[in-house]
């Protein structure tokens, strides 16, 4: 571990976010992923008609 990145997950906006702090005084975002989130109620990014396909795909209960 280098200590460059730090990662924060936001469940409530759905967000991964990593900062490179190599810096620690200057933090800056270096990249962002949007997953779903409990605020915004968006289905996930490859959901496919609204959904997510369960596993196993005949039904398996």
């Amino acid at each position: 571990m280098d200590d460059r990145f730090l990662y924060v997950s936001c469940w409530g906006t759905g967000d991964m976010i990593q900062y490179d702090v190599s810096d620690p005084f200057a933090p800056n975002e270096t990249g962002r992923v949007r997953i779903g989130g409990i605020v915004s109620r968006a289905t996930h990014p490859k959901a496919a008609n609204g959904s997510v396909e369960r596993w196993p795909a005949d039904g398996g209960d």
